[in-house]
């Protein structure tokens, strides 16, 4: 990626949510060239047998001690106070084992989002977060301007028939500012809702999501259009 035209080889910035969080602070202990920051959103692994609870959380904490050793670049780690998966606690613990070492690095536990604060990077307004972390771009002399604004979710009609458990779905999945996304429905009320890195892939998830609950899916929206394309 350094060599393509359009990156500051020299001015790089790792961010990754959830799992991403913690795999950039496992890339940075190289202490890759050209890297000067990390942002480490909500970062950690967590079961999928038992969703809610965090991969053993001392070896998690072990984890990142370990992952800290050789590290020279500085991390912001940014975790939401109701975080269902790595609360605030687990989190102050991991940060401590990670700074031991003296890994440069800051946390800072942000105020409760919704019912999963893990969702807060994803499904929040940048406006939570981002004034912590622009003072950090400042220090590493990284631009945090607005390059592209993103336009606001279009006001799209709800299918009908949707169960009210659906309707949420929906009503969220309107709210995503995204247009690689999608969202399908069956026959009896039922849904599926997907981001995805491309449109392909989100439809492909929300078809996969709806068509687990048994019964025909089709998709009734993608990104921000009302319709299969």
């Amino acid at each position: 990626m350094r060599n393509e035209p359009w990156v500051d080889g020299d001015h790089i910035l790792l961010l990754g949510h959830s799992t991403g969080g913690l795999t950039m602070l496992a890339a940075a202990q190289r202490n890759p060239a050209g890297v000067v920051g990390i942002v480490n959103f909500d970062g950690g692994y967590h079961s999928t047998v038992k969703p809610g609870e965090p991969c053993a959380p001392e070896r998690l904490v072990e984890t990142v001690a370990a992952l800290s050793r050789a590290v020279r670049v500085p991390a912001l780690w940014l975790y939401a106070e109701n975080d269902q998966f790595y609360g605030p606690d687990l989190a102050r613990q991991m940060f401590a084992a990670y700074t031991a070492g003296g890994a440069p690095a800051r946390l800072q536990i942000l105020p409760p989002f919704g019912k999963n604060g893990h969702d807060l990077v994803t499904e929040g307004a940048a406006s939570r977060w981002l004034p912590i972390v622009e003072p950090f771009l400042a220090e590493l002399k990284l631009p945090s301007a607005v390059a592209i604004d993103l336009p606001e979710p279009a006001a799209l009609p709800a299918p009908p028939g949707l169960s009210p458990g659906s309707q949420k779905m929906f009503a969220r999945y309107t709210s995503y500012r995204s247009d690689a996304k999608a969202f399908a429905v069956d026959d009896k009320g039922g849904c599926g809702s997907s981001n995805g890195r491309t449109v392909a892939e989100a439809r492909d998830n929300a078809i996969a999501e709806c068509s687990n609950k048994d019964s025909a899916c089709h998709v009734y929206a993608v990104g921000q259009h009302v319709g299969e394309n």
